[in-house]
């Protein structure tokens, strides 16, 4: 079913206006790829984050592709998430387990979700050894290099996005912020997410209602808000 827009806070947004985020919604983030970033529970967002789409008019997503030689790539000597502390790579803040190879089965985006080319903006992220980004909206950590993502909400005149995607405390929570600081209204739907760390949701959540984040339980409000328009 396709819905004309959302009342949020006594407002009406038109569909038109509304575009959807699966961010990061790979193999490589769930307990398919346990030698990688398992997130408990990641494989199973695939209902709600389409859900979250039924909502909008246009459908955008990220993906992590990292080269095999990436220099955030733990060892024993540098284990995951000791800090780089290289003046040289000042976008390489800690170091991560291998994950998200291109081509790879944890790259692959999670069994039920559109093919990567179904999506009006499908943004590649990660692909820089040198860099390791979170945030779908940019290129580098430092935010200096926009992969085109803000630019093409507004031209498409989007100014709603709901979101999901994985992990709700970094790669997700940092497109959020990038999104809030362009200036759109942001939902997030945490049926549609789960968390690296799990003792990080509450913290997260506190963190983007602050900023002003429409946070819902799952896609059920989101229907409310729709039949309320």
């Amino acid at each position: 079913m396709e819905y004309t827009g959302l009342t949020i806070s006594n407002k009406f947004h038109p569909r038109d206006e509304i575009a959807s985020l699966h961010v990061d919604a790979q193999n490589t983030f769930t307990e398919l790829c346990n030698d990688e970033l398992p997130v408990k529970g990641g494989h199973e967002i695939v209902g709600e984050l389409n859900k979250n789409a039924t909502f909008a008019s246009i459908h955008t997503a990220s993906g992590d592709e990292h080269h095999e030689n990436a220099l955030h790539i733990a060892t024993p000597e540098h284990p995951q998430l000791t800090p780089v502390n290289d003046p040289e790579h000042p976008d390489l803040d800690v170091f991560w387990k291998w994950h998200g190879q291109y081509k790879t089965y944890g790259w692959e985006l999670l069994d039920g979700l559109p093919d990567r080319d179904k999506y009006d903006l499908f943004i590649r992220k990660g692909m820089d050894p040198r860099v390791h980004p979170y945030g779908a909206c940019y290129h580098d950590r430092l935010e200096t290099i926009s992969t085109g993502l803000i630019e093409y909400y507004n031209y498409m005149k989007i100014r709603v996005i709901i979101a999901g995607g994985l992990a709700g405390d970094y790669c997700l929570r940092t497109s959020i912020k990038q999104l809030v600081k362009a200036e759109f209204l942001v939902i997030l739907n945490l049926a549609s997410t789960r968390f690296l760390e799990p003792k990080n949701k509450d913290a997260v959540c506190k963190e983007l209602k602050d900023l002003g984040v429409i946070i819902v339980k799952d896609s059920t409000e989101l229907k409310k808000m729709a039949e309320a328009s």
